[in-house]
């Protein structure tokens, strides 16, 4: 009896022991892997955070020089006062302020790669947030991260995006970039920023700046940062920007002689081109019906109204861009279109033998019709790329 009494007791207390043991494991066990997720995301945030911070290092330089480019340019070609200096300039906040927007501006359009500045949303802890697509739009030091556009949930469309503050530790990039390879490339050779005149005892306005890539990347690679060479850069670019300022001059100059030559030979095309009612390949009237006596120059004042029409067009005037002309193929009297290549570099290089053989030949060019628009006879103007429908239209006829 007194064996049994002592077998139960000890089984009872080994079981509440044991639960109580258990219990205090699973606790003990649930705050360790807690603290290892805690763990493991700081460690991936601090990893973002590194990552975005070589780059932003990069952004920054890159925009104060470009800030400093403006600068030198509004006092390279006189827009400011000659009183104006660059250590002048900085000294008014307003007016840094705006150039650094217009640098960001510039750094965006010229430089910003769409790939670099891709990444995804993860760790912040709300759901509707993390696995979202968004874009860079600008660094803020002020609050130490981005302006960026989020897109839809599922989607990359930028149109229908959202703007939204990003911390970098939340920033996960699709693509990652070495800081050598960020935002090198140039997608644009030239572009021209407006600053607004905000300095004291002047007559306001706005600044009109054409920054050049080209000029500003030499500078950069002879002079690492400009701003703090600013005398020998700013010697530099001002017999880089007047080089090319002269070569521009040279080039207006050459193109003006050719649109001359272009006029006159277009003049000479239309003078000498045969009225339509004369072609040999006119379809006969069949209609019994006889027509009155101004009929013939009815028609041929509609035609003279056409050609003078298509002449105003080729120079430069009521050319809406978008008007339909005329579409070949179509009867014609004689060859006389490919004579107005005569004389005309731009068109006549493309016409060598072999060239023309293998274009000719081609069942896609025999085939397909070319529709004349206003804006392709404005392209025939020299300085203008030549469009394709007139390229098809002369190497067909």
């Amino acid at each position: 009896m007194f064996l049994f009494v002592y077998l139960t007791t000890w089984l009872i207390y080994r079981t509440f022991a044991f639960k109580i043991l258990s219990g205090v494991t699973r606790q003990e066990k649930r705050t360790l892997d807690y603290h290892k997720f805690i763990q493991a995301r700081e460690e991936r945030k601090n990893v973002r955070r590194a990552y975005w911070k070589d780059l932003i290092r990069i952004e920054i330089a890159t925009i104060l020089s470009i800030a400093w480019f403006i600068q030198i340019e509004l006092i390279r070609t006189g827009q400011v006062p000659s009183a104006w200096t660059l250590t002048q300039m900085q000294k008014v906040p307003l007016f840094q302020q705006g150039l650094i927007k217009q640098a960001s501006t510039v750094y965006n359009n010229v430089y910003r790669d769409r790939e670099s500045s891709q990444f995804i949303l993860t760790d912040t802890g709300i759901d509707q947030l993390d696995g979202r697509i968004g874009y860079i739009d600008s660094y803020n030091e002020v609050w130490v991260g981005y302006h960026s556009l989020l897109c839809e949930r599922g989607s990359s469309n930028r149109n229908t995006s959202t703007s939204l503050f990003v911390k970098t530790e939340h920033m996960s990039a699709v693509k990652s970039f070495l800081p050598r390879k960020y935002n090198k490339e140039a997608k644009k050779k030239e572009f021209s920023v407006g600053v607004h005149n905000l300095l004291p005892h002047t007559d306001g306005g706005i600044f009109e700046v054409k920054f050049c890539h080209d000029i500003f990347s030499h500078i950069c690679k002879v002079h690492q940062t400009p701003e703090r060479n600013s005398n020998v850069a700013y010697a530099t670019m001002t017999k880089m920007m007047e080089e090319k300022e002269r070569k521009e001059r040279e080039e207006a100059a050459r193109c003006e002689q050719h649109q001359a030559v272009y006029k006159e030979a277009m003049n000479t095309f239309y003078s000498t081109h045969e009225p339509v009612s004369t072609s040999p390949y006119k379809r006969l009237r069949t209609s019994l019906n006889r027509t009155d006596d101004n009929h013939e120059l009815q028609v041929q004042s509609v035609w003279k109204a056409k050609f003078e029409h298509m002449q105003a067009i080729m120079n430069g005037k009521n050319a809406s861009g978008s008007e339909h002309l005329f579409t070949y193929p179509f009867l014609t009297a004689d060859n006389s279109l490919i004579q107005c290549l005569d004389g005309l570099a731009q068109l006549g290089q493309h016409h060598s033998a072999q060239e023309e053989d293998h274009v000719l030949n081609s069942s896609t060019l025999k085939h397909k019709p070319a529709v004349i628009t206003s804006k392709s006879l404005i392209s025939l103007s020299p300085g203008v790329d030549i469009n394709e429908d007139i390229m098809d239209l002369c190497l067909k006829w």
